[in-house]
């Protein structure tokens, strides 16, 4: 467990080396892994001042599932990347954030992408839109790998998320603009509605939709 956490760690600071300050990894990192039974049902961690807390779920006969392991190096992840400061302009985007990359990390270590399958967030107490937002940043990473012929990635737009977001529904301009001038603008404006608007892909009038329009007159499309 040690030796797969250390390796996804490594990915993770990896990932978001552009957007954190260099002294903010820590450079000794303290934590503890804790029990609890099956029976909850319930998972979670906490993060503070170079160090976090994770649990994980245990059945009567002292057995640990091998998806529990997955999701204990999930979770702990998702704590280590508050850790890094990585903080959006909404709460939801910063948690979701959080996790996707806990799940990024977890596949790229173990090359294993049906982790993402696996598991859910349903446990937590955000459920609805932060299972949506890690949806979001998973589709919108997958699309920005298919437009760049897998030279690009989310990681190289997670600095635009930072800015403040007008509303929990529209993302950041600058953001919305750059990924829809790379994978094109309707499938930005269905991905986007989709996920946070609750509208149908191809709805017409959306609020990306008309956010992505003042692209060009911004001076931030890309030609």
């Amino acid at each position: 467990m040690l030796r797969s956490f250390s390796t996804a760690l490594e990915k993770l600071n990896t990932m978001t080396a552009a957007v954190r300050e260099t002294d903010v990894a820590p450079t000794r990192l303290q934590f503890a892994w804790l029990s609890i039974s099956a029976d909850l049902g319930s998972i979670g961690g906490a993060a503070g001042n170079g160090a976090f807390v994770s649990n994980f779920l245990i059945r009567e006969d002292n057995v640990v599932e091998e998806i529990e392991k997955t999701r204990l190096l999930i979770v702990s992840l998702h704590e280590y990347m508050h850790m890094l400061g990585v903080n959006a302009g909404a709460p939801w985007a910063t948690e979701s954030l959080a996790s996707y990359y806990g799940f990024k990390a977890v596949a790229a270590a173990d090359h294993a992408a049906d982790v993402f399958a696996q598991l859910s967030y349903a446990d937590h107490r955000d459920a609805p839109l932060f299972l949506r937002g890690a949806a979001l940043w998973k589709e919108l990473d997958d699309q920005i790998g298919r437009a760049s012929d897998g030279m690009k990635s989310l990681d190289g737009f997670l600095s635009l998320l930072i800015e403040p977001f007008e509303n929990d529904r529209v993302l950041p301009t600058k953001f919305a603009c750059e990924v829809a001038a790379l994978i094109g603008k309707p499938e930005y404006e269905n991905i986007v509605s989709a996920y946070l608007q609750g509208s149908r892909p191809g709805q017409s009038g959306s609020r990306s939709g008309m956010q992505v329009a003042l692209c060009e007159k911004l001076g931030i499309e890309k030609p």
